[in-house]
Order: C-alpha cells, then sequence, then structure tokens
C-alpha cells in the first residue's frame, strides 16, 4: 500500500505532466482523499472529485481547498451501484460548462468483500462498483473525453486476480453457492495435493530400490575384485 508520503513524492516528481491538467476521480475518501491532496500539489487546473457520499466528498474537498486555494474544485454525485445514476453523473459532466474537458480519468473507487448484495439493474455490488460502472462512465462522457487528444484513463486495481481467475459462468454469484464452491475448490486442491505426495512417495520408493541394487552390485563388484 502506497503511504501519503510517497504519493506527494511521486506528485511532484510528475508535476509537469500534472500541472495545468483537468483531473476527474471517483472515489476521493480514504486512500482516494490521501491521492487528489498529493495531485493537488502540482498545481492542476481543476479537480472534479466524484463519490456517492456527498459530505465525506464535501470534506475533502475543504481539505483541498483550504491547503490549494488556487486549485479549482468541482463536486460530482456518483454512485457506482446504480447504472442509471452513472448516467446521469455523466450527462451532469457533459452538460456543465465549468468542466470543459477531461485530461485524467482516475477510476479509483472500489470495494472488496461486502455483504452480498445486488444493483437495481441485478448485478451484484462487487461486479457493477468495480467493473462495469467504471466502464459505463466514461463511455458515457465521451462527448468532454473527445475534447481532449491526449486523454489518459487510470484504472485502480489489486491482485486479488492472482487468488481466482474470474468465473465468467457463474459472474452474479448467490452467497447461498459461495460454500459449496469454496469446498469444491479446496477438494480439488486437497486432491491435487494428495496425488502429488503419493507420487513423490513412489519416487521415493522406487530410488530407495534403485539405491538398494546399485549398492548390492558395487558389493558384488568389490567382492570379485578382492578375489582377483
Amino acid at each position: 500500500m502506497c503511504s501519503v508520503k510517497s504519493g506527494n513524492k511521486l506528485a511532484l516528481e510528475l508535476a509537469p505532466m500534472i500541472d495545468g491538467k483537468v483531473i476527474l476521480t471517483t472515489g476521493v475518501t480514504l486512500l482516494g482523499g490521501g491521492f487528489v491532496l498529493a495531485v493537488a500539489r502540482s498545481k492542476p487546473s481543476m479537480l472534479t472529485l466524484a463519490g456517492r457520499n456527498t459530505a465525506k466528498v464535501e470534506e475533502t474537498t475543504k481539505a483541498i481547498t483550504d491547503q490549494f486555494p488556487l486549485v479549482k474544485v468541482r463536486t460530482l454525485e456518483l454512485n457506482l451501484l446504480s447504472l442509471s445514476s452513472v448516467r446521469k453523473a455523466a450527462d451532469t459532466v457533459n452538460g456543465r460548462a465549468d468542466i470543459p474537458h477531461i485530461d485524467v480519468l482516475v477510476n479509483n473507487a472500489g470495494v472488496m468483500a461486502v455483504d452480498w448484495a445486488v444493483s437495481p439493474e441485478g448485478y451484484e455490488s462487487q461486479l457493477v462498483i468495480n467493473r462495469l460502472g467504471h466502464f459505463l462512465f466514461p463511455n458515457t462522457m465521451i462527448p468532454k473525453i473527445l475534447k481532449c487528444p491526449q486523454l489518459r484513463i487510470v484504472v485502480v486495481s489489486n491482485n486479488g486476480h492472482r487468488l481466482s481467475p474470474f468465473r465468467f459462468d457463474y459472474w452474479n454469484f448467490r452467497v447461498r453457492l459461495v460454500f459449496f464452491i469454496a469446498l469444491l475448490d479446496l477438494l480439488t486442491y486437497y486432491i491435487r495435493v494428495q496425488s502429488w505426495i503419493h507420487t513423490q512417495l513412489k519416487l521415493a520408493k522406487h530410488t530407495y530400490k534403485m539405491a538398494g541394487v546399485i549398492i548390492s552390485v558395487w558389493v558384488m563388484v568389490s567382492r570379485r575384485q578382492l578375489t582377483c
């Protein structure tokens, strides 16, 4: 996990790339709040802060304006759990004259290991917040995005994909079946481990027999040499 100190250092190193840019960031509380504060140090033209909890977004906005009064800050209500809310937020950006274009879009918002729930459209909450919403958001802001010839979209993720691949045949999983699937995965792993152990035991046994044969041959050869 990157610290705020390292984030500030990186923002200063990339200051020439941030200076004068219009940057829109989703998920601007906690780590996201530290990120936009670090970016504000490098004098962007405008920061647009998007989030579901408007009160917390306002707290981050105040922290930026108190420390960096020359940086223009705009807020945007964005609930990634609802695709209709995502479309509404994108339409708001498209219609705002005070957001001329977008140079950098940072898809930072996300959740992990939350209770099972579905969106109003019927999608599993983590899938729609972490992936579908962030896919729909920029695609619905095409009018503003195309105004920037060198747009950069940053997608923040983690290494969770190393733990398990995406289940395309079971993408909207239900809680009642999770235990069964996890148990099946564990059983499969157990069988593989047992198979590997059995193979290693057979190999060790075979190696032991071969070692005995080699020693016996060596003893016989040594005796013959001695008798000669």
